[in-house]
């Protein structure tokens, strides 16, 4: 991804309205953001992240005693932009994240993460020995350096790692990189879509624990919605898991539609073994379309080539009374890629039928 010559889109991060959100003043632990800074992010996406990171603690009691937070920046050398003990209150925590700034350069993740491993258990960066360290790492999916030791590492010593990923990331790479398991801690959803999983991340985030120290106490409790699986293609080496939208929804739904501006993924004609996808537009600018579909939860898929001339297909040999997330990817002829998903079930069996009563 190149970098885009704009000016920096900052806007101001608002304050929640009244009563809108609990509070939660019973909760200790170290929170720390990996937040990419590199010029393979838009100004617009840093800004939206920026969002996210406040919505995401905003409801703590920051201090001592309470939560503390910092960042970490990953560019061409790791830097920290505040440690976990500077800010104290909300309304400086808001204050630090609003002024955070894009540094630009190069995606070097891995550096950051050995980075973060010193700071995390640093007296110097303001981190407490023994309370819960969570790590927050919010991706565009690519790294130019290897991230998997640095952050088996920071396992190894007791952190929680939540991946959140806002473009095409390799499912088995990332997974594997998350805390285990990944559908409690790996997410992938379109960056304009981050506040779907703001409080299911949150809860997550409130049921871990550190070396020797108990789970995060809050009266908001630990109890969050289970995301669905996302489904990697039979192929990892051919194909990277498509961006999709966490949301939960219960079988039976014949039709499930997921709104993505300015064009719309419906399923339909759901029967026991099959069911029709369709899309809308199909601009001229789009070469082809890849649909992805495999069963929640597991861990295959298969793949559909389709024509980019046609905004519709069908998916057959199913399984019955089954759940699937079904991915449609269009292909620009430009080289770039757009990913919508939905969620849809398969009708049941039908009853064979039986004599008439004489």
């Amino acid at each position: 991804q190149g970098t885009r010559t704009a000016k920096k889109y900052n806007p101001p991060l608002s304050l929640p309205l009244p009563g809108a959100q609990p509070s939660i003043s019973n909760a200790e632990g170290d929170i720390l953001f990996l937040l990419d800074s590199s010029g393979s992010v838009s100004y617009y996406e840093f800004s939206k992240v920026k969002e996210f990171m406040w919505d995401l603690v905003r409801p703590f009691s920051f201090g001592p005693k309470d939560v503390q937070t910092s960042i970490i920046h990953i560019s061409t050398t790791p830097t920290m932009e505040f440690p976990f003990d500077r800010y104290q209150s909300r309304g400086g925590v808001q204050q630090a994240i609003r002024d955070t700034r894009q540094l630009m350069g190069d995606t070097n993740t891995g550096q950051a993460l050995s980075y973060a491993k010193e700071k995390f258990f640093s007296n110097e960066a303001g981190a407490r020995p023994e309370v819960p360290k969570v790590l927050v790492w919010v991706t565009d999916g690519f790294s130019t350096d290897d991230i998997s030791e640095p952050m088996q590492l920071l396992k190894d010593m007791g952190v929680t790692v939540f991946i959140v990923s806002t473009g095409r990331g390799n499912y088995l790479e990332l997974s594997a990189a998350a805390s285990q398991p990944p559908e409690k801690h790996l997410h992938f959803v379109d960056v304009d879509d981050l506040p779907i999983i703001t409080k299911e991340l949150r809860d997550a985030m409130l049921g871990t624990t550190g070396p020797g120290c108990a789970p995060w106490e809050s009266a908001a409790g630990a109890g969050g919605v289970r995301a669905p699986q996302i489904i990697s293609p039979s192929d990892p080496q051919k194909h990277s898991t498509p961006r999709m939208k966490l949301r939960t929804h219960s079988c039976p739904f014949a039709l499930l539609s997921e709104e993505i501006t300015p064009a719309q993924l419906l399923i339909s004609e759901s029967s026991p073994h099959s069911f029709q996808v369709s899309w809308a537009p199909t601009p001229d600018s789009v070469a082809a379309y890849q649909v992805l579909y495999g069963p929640l939860p597991g861990d295959s898929a298969q793949l559909l080539e389709v024509d980019g001339k046609r905004n519709s297909t069908v998916v057959e040999n199913l399984a019955p009374n089954t759940t699937y997330l079904v991915t449609v990817t269009a292909i620009y002829r430009s080289g770039k890629e757009k990913s919508l998903s939905a969620k849809a079930c398969t009708d049941e069996k039908p009853r064979l039928a039986g004599r008439p009563f004489s």
